[in-house]
């Protein structure tokens, strides 16, 4: 994708870093879907009972140790495939919408557009009900690339008509 003339440098570069950390962060979620797919809860438990052994010297009462042992024991056969199709489906559709902005598609501007409002608007409502630090974060990191997808599809659009 490239620099449209009159673009500042900054945005533009921040934009394709932006974009570039999105298909990244994509592959990851691609791959950990893979993951929690294969892996039992038995799996993931016993997981928990090592970090307990590891970190904690097999001291369950830390609260810290409490709380993996929690997780690892509210894990079920559902709960990891749920995980796997939720992860896989957002991985895969960053993966794709940023291959189709760095290709130049017609259609890749509009598509990270509604896909990035669709996650700000379920992240929105998962921080009305269960409120962290990290997905208000995403949150803000997304509404910022989504004005900068915005930004770069108008000047895109622009440079498309004076062309014609």
């Amino acid at each position: 994708m490239r620099k449209v003339r009159g673009e500042s440098d900054l945005l533009h570069r921040t934009f394709i870093i932006s974009i570039a950390g999105k298909g990244l962060f994509g592959l990851f979620e691609t791959l950990s879907a893979f993951l929690a797919w294969f892996i039992s809860p038995t799996q993931v438990q016993a997981f928990t009972h090592w970090i307990i052994d590891a970190f904690f010297n097999s001291n369950q009462e830390n609260p810290i140790a409490k709380l993996v042992l929690e997780f690892g024991s509210s894990i079920d056969t559902s709960t990891t495939h749920y995980a796997a199709m939720y992860l896989a489906f957002h991985g895969l559709t960053k993966v794709v919408l940023v291959w189709a902005l760095f290709t130049d598609k017609k259609w890749a501007y509009p598509g990270m557009l509604g896909a990035l409002s669709l996650f700000i608007v379920t992240q929105t409502i998962q921080l009305l009900t269960a409120y962290t630090l990290g997905l208000l974060l995403l949150t803000l990191f997304d509404i910022f690339v989504l004005w900068l997808t915005l930004r770069e599809y108008k000047l895109h659009r622009i440079k498309r008509r004076t062309k014609n």
